[in-house]
């Protein structure tokens, strides 16, 4: 998949590359392009991800973040209650997402939380495993549809999938 070049060229975007070997690669600011390289990498969402909780309505900022896993197996890491993408984020070769489970000191019901618009959630691969503790929730538009049958499971893992529909705010 190529990546759209008008957000590789924006001069405010930070640039973050890995090397041949494996990498853990964490995001900095909400505008990052991340390209991994070759190896089995680690591309871990940033704290300040494009999200607003506002009356327990998410609300998505117009931010540009692209995960390129490159080559190699890659692993996009959720460590937050709620992480969220809006139809500006770009992703390619990412295979995997890994859920991390929250901290002791949260709400024992709280769990990592990936919020994709259907459109985003299709750059993802047709057989994305999901792992670890967490929940990948995908906004659906009116009408439209999702095939997520092809979705694999971590031996081991307790992750959520659910659709949900309607405008956002």
């Amino acid at each position: 998949m190529a990546l759209d070049r008008r957000f590789q060229e924006m001069p405010s975007v930070a640039q973050i590359s890995g090397t041949s070997g494996d990498d853990t690669l964490t995001g900095t600011a909400p505008d990052d392009t991340i390209r991994a390289g070759a190896g089995n990498d680690v591309l871990v969402a940033a704290g300040n991800e494009a999200f607003v909780m506002r009356d327990g309505v998410m609300v998505y900022a117009n931010t540009v973040t692209i995960y390129d896993g490159g080559e190699g197996f890659d692993t996009l890491l959720i460590d937050r209650y709620l992480v969220g993408f809006d139809r500006l984020a770009s992703f390619a070769s990412i295979e995997s997402v890994f859920f991390e489970r929250l901290p002791a000191d949260t709400l024992p019901t709280l769990r990592a939380n990936l919020g994709l618009f259907s459109d985003t959630a299709r750059m993802l691969p047709s057989n994305l495993l999901l792992d670890g503790y967490g929940q990948l929730g995908i906004r659906l538009a009116d009408g439209d549809s999702f095939d997520a049958s092809a979705y694999r499971f971590a031996a081991g893992s307790d992750v959520h999938l659910h659709f949900s529909t309607g405008s956002i705010g």
